[in-house]
């Protein structure tokens, strides 16, 4: 089963493209991990994903998120290979997004933003903080 969760935030405003009938949205996200080490001092280390969102789930994400937006992803690993023009052969992984949520930014209430109406489904949700999930753990 390939299955990722990601909690981060938006690096750069989402990128629409059409591919034949449908269409592909692009961005970055950075997920970031905060430890003290042995003598104390704070620790933190940022990951940088490319995710790609299909259709009109990707539409909505461009709509409704931005640079610097928190974001709840699911989806799944996804590693594209192919030779340079010098005959090398290339990997990269991406992460193929099948599902997202609203999450508040820091200083926000719990609860539905006017420029938070719907969710990957097209339902309205009521934005919450995964359980566990602390504002301190979102990069930037």
């Amino acid at each position: 089963m390939n299955i990722i969760h990601l909690l981060g935030r938006i690096g750069q405003d989402p990128e629409v493209r059409t591919v034949g009938e449908t269409s592909v949205t692009k961005f970055t996200l950075a997920t970031s991990e905060r430890w003290k080490n042995k003598q104390g001092e704070k620790q933190e280390k940022t990951e940088w994903h490319n995710v790609e969102s299909w259709g009109k789930q990707g539409e909505v994400i461009a709509q409704y998120f931005a640079k610097g937006d928190p974001i709840l992803l699911t989806g799944s690993l996804v590693y594209d290979k192919w030779e340079d023009k010098d005959g090398n052969k290339r990997t990269t992984a991406k992460i193929k997004a099948t599902g997202f949520e609203f999450v508040p930014s820091s200083g926000e209430r719990q609860g539905v933003k006017a420029s938070d109406p719907v969710t990957s489904n097209g339902q309205a949700q009521q934005a919450t903080t995964p359980t566990g999930a602390k504002d301190e753990s979102l990069p930037f």
